[in-house]
């Protein structure tokens, strides 16, 4: 009897430690998935399954406040034309939006401090992009490919540019750095 109990007492421990190693899973509420990040009460977007053209990422999805859109969250969402971020948000992750081809407009919240290598990579009918103040990286062909981008506006407090961050913007007319 004792070999017995002393068997299921292993088992669930073995049990009780290999649940708490496993991390939330994704979350999924209207088209957005979402990870619970480490701290419990914010998330991270991870995908995208929607049809809607014009997109109002929400700030709080399922009392989960959102603070960063993940790696490759909506790339390949080629209908979409435009998103909104909300404020809340403070990074967006590599290949986030890249082969967006008819994203036209992105509006990206004050608060954002990163935006991911190759983020916004062809984005082909991207015009124009405003990177706001506190944005202190531009990841490595954020925002290459990205044809149609005809003017940029990147803060001073950008320290970091990465290699080809707008190569092949063969439309590219105007960087404007406000002093």
């Amino acid at each position: 009897m004792k070999k017995l109990l002393s068997i299921a007492l292993v088992v669930t421990m073995l049990f009780a430690c290999v649940a708490a190693a496993v991390p939330v899973s994704a979350a999924k509420s209207g088209d957005f998935s979402y990870s619970v990040n480490d701290d419990g009460t914010t998330a991270t977007i991870t995908g995208y399954n929607g049809t809607e053209t014009d997109v109002i990422i929400p700030s709080v999805i399922d009392g989960y406040t959102i603070t960063s859109i993940g790696g490759s969250a909506f790339s390949g969402c080629t209908s979409l034309t435009s998103v909104t971020i909300p404020k809340g948000v403070t990074s967006i992750g590599d290949s986030a939006f890249s082969g967006c081809e008819s994203l036209e407009s992105v509006t990206i919240p004050e608060g954002v401090t990163s935006i991911g290598s190759w983020a916004f990579d062809d984005c082909s009918n991207l015009t124009s992009v405003t990177i706001p103040e506190g944005v202190t990286s531009i990841g490595n062909g954020a925002f290459s490919g990205c044809t149609s981008l005809a003017s940029v506006t990147i803060p001073s407090s950008v320290t970091s540019i990465g290699d080809s961050a707008f190569y092949n913007c063969t439309s590219l007319a105007s960087v404007t750095i406000p002093e």
